[in-house]
């Protein structure tokens, strides 16, 4: 609720019931029990979340595809659970 609050709906004048209720819906384990269950851009704007829709911009859309088929590669075919980029351009990965 907090991030909702001091980054989405900053300076939106959003109720706190409407933000409390978005985290609620996000923290239903027996809606969304695992992070890897994408939600729709449907969903997420039907819950009152800000959605910008990346598939409206090319060059958007192939940065975040890009990376988002690099990392499901890496996490599907090599046993990793979690990486860790710094700002020294180092990496781990476990």
């Amino acid at each position: 609720m907090q991030v909702l609050s001091k980054y989405m709906f900053k300076d939106t004048g959003k109720s706190k019931n409407i933000i409390e209720s978005i985290a609620n819906t996000l923290t239903d384990h027996t809606k969304h029990s695992a992070h890897d269950k994408g939600i729709s851009i449907d969903e997420a704007t039907a819950m009152g979340l800000k959605i910008v829709d990346f598939s409206e911009n090319n060059e958007l859309e192939d940065l975040i595809l890009s990376i988002y088929h690099l990392m499901s590669i890496i996490f599907n075919t090599h046993g990793t659970s979690k990486i860790i980029f710094n700002n020294k351009s180092k990496i781990y990965a476990y």
